[in-house]
């Protein structure tokens, strides 16, 4: 059994996009996530949904859980010149 303790990502995260790309103007993203199916599983929603709007992902990361040097990660979102991450 699977029992879900929030939003799921038709709840959250596409009406972040939505609101991101139509109130902010923002049309390049960065996706981030840790390295689990989760995250995965969400960004590829995320994407669907970016490209839907004529979006584009410039970028897409994954880390380890716990990991903490994060200087890599932020050189390659500012390479990307992402508006929203």
């Amino acid at each position: 059994s699977v029992a879900y303790l929030g939003g799921s990502p038709n709840q959250t995260m596409i009406p972040l996009v939505r609101w991101a790309y139509s109130d902010l103007k923002r049309r390049r993203f960065f996706l981030l996530g840790s390295e689990n199916v989760d995250s995965y599983a969400d960004n590829a929603t995320v994407r669907h949904e970016i490209e839907a709007l004529r979006g584009e992902v410039v970028g897409e990361r994954y880390v380890l859980v716990g990991e903490t040097a994060m200087d890599a990660v932020a050189d390659e979102v500012n390479r990307s010149k992402a508006d929203f991450i």
